[in-house]
C-alpha cells in the first residue's frame, strides 16, 4: 500500500494529468481532503485508486462486476489485518516502554 500526497502524485500513479484527476473526484475517485476546504490538499491509498479504475472500466464495458467486488474486498480484509497485526505490535512495544519507565522511576525513588 502506497499513500499519493497531492494531485500531482496521484495523477502520475493514474497515468492522467492532475486536472483529469481532479474531475474524476467528482465521479467517485476514492481521494480524502485533509481538511474540508475544496482547495485542501488530497492524499489517496494506490490499492484503492488500482480498484477504482478497475471497478470504472468493468461499468464501462458491463463485465466482471461481482468479481472485481469480491477481489477489493479480499484487498481491504488482507489490508485492514495487516494494520490490525501492526497496530498490536505497537501497542506490545508501547506496553514494554511504559514498564521500563515505570521500574526506572521506581528505582530512582529509594535514593
Amino acid at each position: 500500500m502506497r499513500i499519493l500526497n497531492g494531485w500531482k502524485e496521484i495523477a502520475d500513479y493514474l497515468h492522467r494529468t492532475s486536472r483529469s484527476a481532479r474531475r474524476w473526484e467528482r465521479l467517485g475517485l476514492p481521494v480524502r481532503r485533509i481538511s474540508n476546504g475544496r482547495r485542501s490538499p488530497v492524499v489517496a491509498f494506490s490499492h484503492e485508486l488500482e480498484d477504482w479504475m478497475r471497478m470504472r472500466e468493468a461499468r464501462m464495458w458491463g463485465t466482471g462486476t461481482i468479481e472485481i467486488n469480491r477481489i477489493a474486498f479480499r484487498r481491504t480484509r488482507h489490508e485492514t489485518r495487516k494494520l490490525v497485526d501492526e497496530l498490536k505490535a505497537v501497542r506490545i512495544e508501547y506496553r514494554r516502554l511504559l514498564t521500563a519507565i515505570h521500574d526506572s522511576n521506581r528505582q530512582g525513588r529509594r535514593y
